[in-house]
């Protein structure tokens, strides 16, 4: 049995004690394999290893393996630690592109776009005016909440396209500001529309999940959202229905987990 077969059924009997020496022992070349041939319990994993090096006082080590853990739930490189060798920051840009890997699920944290003001749903994804061809129309959600509420990202990303509201333009169906976000990996992406007065955002500026976007202009927010199957550029764009679990989180602070796998199939949400 090879080492990562031996870490897998470790974590899976749950000998966490013989699986963080492993970890600790490995390059991060090592490490990130390792815990992604844990699928969805990678990142349980990272913490709870995390924890037991921490335990014994190895707080580097710690940082280290809990950073690779976000590196494989994210399919990004996040900020290092300050102690991280660049070398193995390098290591996980080279994990994350190396096409011979395959599709890997990756993993967003989602958040209602409000605080208050919640009035219930409008029309989901393929009802009422959300047809194709765009899939930004086609999968829009129309999130119903009294007029002006404030509007808040509902996922951390960065700007590809930002249409500042302009009045004049204004029609009943097309009116607002627009927003354009993609996540960091640049393999999911969304898109706002109909609220004004938030700040004038920037092609690349990065936006937090909860950071302000403005306030809605009429009675809804128009949110949609697509995976990008091989990441972008040249991805196939796929639309997503999360409809049932915004209408679910209504206007509360509740979080949600959403996996994307990147295989076609559709996201899956805890």
């Amino acid at each position: 049995m090879g080492a990562r077969e031996t870490f897998v059924q470790n974590v899976n009997g749950g000998n966490w004690e013989a699986a963080a020496d492993l970890l600790n022992g490995s390059a991060m070349f090592d490490i990130l394999p390792f815990l992604e041939a844990l699928g969805s319990n990678s990142a349980t994993a990272a913490t709870t290893i995390g924890g037991r090096l921490r335990g014994r006082g190895w707080i580097g080590s710690a940082q280290r393996i809990e950073w690779a853990g976000e590196v494989v739930r994210t399919r990004t490189v996040p900020a290092a630690p300050s102690d991280l060798p660049a070398d193995q920051v390098t290591d996980a840009r080279r994990f994350l592109t190396n096409p011979s890997r395959g599709p890997h699920p990756f993993q967003i944290d989602m958040s209602s776009p409000f605080t208050s003001g919640w009035t219930g749903g409008l029309g989901g994804p393929n009802s009422g005016g959300h047809v194709p061809p765009e899939w930004f129309n086609q999968f829009g959600m129309d999130l119903a909440v009294t007029t002006g509420t404030e509007v808040r990202a509902a996922f951390s990303g960065h700007v590809t396209v930002f249409k500042p509201h302009t009045p004049s333009t204004d029609t009943k169906k097309k009116y607002g500001a627009q927003l354009f976000m993609r996540s960091d990996n640049d393999m999911m992406g969304g898109f706002y529309t109909h609220f004004t007065g938030g700040p004038n955002f920037s092609v690349g500026q990065r936006i937090a999940r909860g950071d302000r976007l403005g306030n809605t202009l009429r009675d809804h927010l128009h949110l949609a959202l697509v995976e990008i199957i091989g990441g972008a550029p040249g991805g196939r764009y796929q639309g997503v229905n999360l409809y049932g679990n915004f209408l679910a989180l209504r206007d509360t602070p509740r979080t949600i987990v959403v996996t994307f796998n990147q295989d076609g199939s559709a996201p899956t949400v805890a």
